[in-house]
């Protein structure tokens, strides 16, 4: 998986928006390199779901579906997930489960929902995927950081000679 390089681009050549539209369009692509590396994908629609917002100063990755966390932590014992969900789920045929008809597949995915409900999910049990904390490690982080720090510590170090200059 790549990182987030400052020096892929001059930083102080790049507006903040380009910045930080970099950083979170690069943090996308790498989520879904992260699902897939994961084995996480099943029908691709977290992926699908997953939107960006990009303004001055300010960058989010969006889950309009609601997964990611799901994908991360797991979910504990206590509520159960929708039945539907998981029916749905279970065509894309993850970790060997199959059925016969949609009545066997019904019941299957109600035995889940039971299961899920007393135990929580192997991810929340064994612990997390760290399918989006890997994204945002502290390397990425930092170098972010740093994109801006040389962006104006360039544009200070230029108005400092400016304001220096002898005046005629």
């Amino acid at each position: 998986m790549g990182s987030y390089n400052s020096s892929n681009q001059k930083a102080g050549m790049l507006t903040d928006v380009q910045i930080i539209s970099q950083f979170i369009n690069e943090s996308r692509l790498m989520l879904i390199e992260s699902q897939l590396t994961k084995g996480l994908k099943a029908s691709g629609e977290s992926a699908k779901s997953l939107g960006t917002t990009v303004a001055p100063l300010f960058g989010q990755l969006i889950d309009r579906a609601g997964y990611f966390y799901f994908q991360e932590n797991g979910r504990k014992a206590g509520k159960a997930p929708p039945v539907k969900a998981l029916y749905d789920w279970l065509q894309y045929n993850k970790y060997g489960i199959t059925y016969t008809d949609d009545k066997q597949r019904l019941s299957i995915a109600y035995g889940m929902q039971r299961n899920i409900k007393l135990k929580g999910t192997y991810t929340h049990q064994r612990g997390s995927t760290n399918v989006v904390s890997d994204v945002f490690a502290r390397d990425r982080i930092t170098a972010l950081s740093q994109a801006f720090a040389s962006k104006y510590q360039a544009q200070a170090k230029s108005d400092i000679v400016t304001e220096f200059k002898p005046k005629n």
